[in-house]
């Protein structure tokens, strides 16, 4: 299974519209499966009041994200940091939350399109 990293906790009125068991599922055999590590965040784009307001409008956002993230090590980085793997390569899939009601839908609709097209 993918490696949990971290979970927010959310309010009653949001829900993640994947588990880990799902994802990991979906990208069992892809290369990178072991440099793989999942995040289920609170909140997509800079704040929770600007998702608030994204959920107020009905506005599209996204829900499932992979990504692929390297620091540069440079002079200002510290022994601790290069300890504590700062400077490797990372690759994360994190999960945002949907609406509650909308959670079968989402879930639905990632199952189906996103999942298998991470597999590509």
């Amino acid at each position: 299974m993918v490696p949990t990293e971290f979970k927010a906790m959310l309010s009653k009125r949001l829900s993640y519209p994947l588990g880990a068991a799902a994802v990991s599922e979906a990208v069992s055999g892809v290369p990178q499966y072991e440099q793989l590590r999942l995040w289920f965040s609170d909140h997509p784009g800079t704040s929770a009041m600007e998702f608030q307001q994204v959920l107020r409008e009905g506005t599209p956002y996204v829900v499932l994200q992979v990504a692929f993230k390297r620091w540069s090590m440079n002079l200002s980085g510290c022994n601790w940091m290069i300890t504590n793997g700062w400077y490797d390569k990372k690759w994360q899939i994190i999960v945002y939350p949907v609406l509650r009601e909308h959670r079968h839908a989402a879930r639905d609709s990632l199952l189906r399109h996103a999942l298998p097209a991470m597999k590509r």
